[in-house]
């Protein structure tokens, strides 16, 4: 199997990646002595999107800009955590089965009507803006930390011990 047969398989499923959020591969590997592949797609306005087969089973993974295009970087999200959330709850994919083929159908069903509400989440305003949320978090959390490591070299009546 050669890159472009696995761009070939992405390609039919998934079309509407491509042609109404103008998604283009901008990375695909193949495992040497598997069959084992990953596709990265990239979006200007909807973030990137990962497709990989591991020992037979389709995974569809999706992310902000600058995810690295590996399937341990942490910013990526799988499909069925990101359709819980955006469907509160009321929606649980189980895994794939079935011919890679026949995966990748059923993925690109399960995907399509969540895009509209994907993109915003992954798109780079949606990202700065979640990015930025997350940086006050964590100010707030390291202010809290010297707050507590200040309180606790004192006897509580604010002298030093």
């Amino acid at each position: 199997m050669r890159e472009k047969d696995v761009i070939e398989k992405i390609r039919p499923p998934f079309r509407y990646l491509f042609d109404r959020y103008q998604y283009q591969v901008i990375g695909c590997r193949l495992f040497a002595n598997t069959q084992n592949w990953i596709v990265v797609l990239e979006s200007l306005s909807c973030g990137r999107f990962m497709a990989f087969q591991d020992r037979g089973e389709i995974i569809i993974a999706l992310g902000p800009h600058g995810s690295r295009e590996s399937a341990t970087d942490s910013r990526w999200f799988d499909l069925a955590v990101i359709v819980e959330h955006l469907s509160q709850g009321k929606h649980m994919l189980g895994s794939s089965a079935g011919e890679p083929e026949q995966q990748l159908a059923e993925l690109a069903d399960m995907l399509q009507p969540y895009m509209a509400q994907i993109c915003p989440l992954f798109s780079s305003l949606g990202f700065e803006g979640a990015e930025d949320e997350l940086d006050r978090i964590g100010s707030r959390r390291e202010a809290e930390i010297r707050q507590q490591d200040a309180g606790s070299q004192t006897n509580g009546d604010g002298h030093l011990n």
